[in-house]
């Protein structure tokens, strides 16, 4: 699935220090157990491309990323 490197979490509420290199399933692993997700858009971020699922995910919490 790949991986995303952390380059900022803007609000820290995520634990996730700066560098941190997090697989892509991990991401959507602690999202889905986030207050955040509720059914129907985890069901939507399952049905997008990964990369526009990722980014939604990262605008919800507030991170800065890239590809790696």
């Amino acid at each position: 699935m790949g991986k995303i490197k952390i380059l900022n979490d803007i609000d820290g509420g995520y634990g996730y220090p700066v560098g941190t290199i997090l697989p892509i399933d991990k991401l959507f692993k602690d999202f889905r157990e986030s207050n955040d997700c509720d059914d129907e858009f985890y069901k939507y971020l399952c049905g997008i491309p990964i990369p526009h699922a990722v980014d939604a995910i990262a605008e919800k919490w507030g991170l800065d990323y890239e590809f790696v």
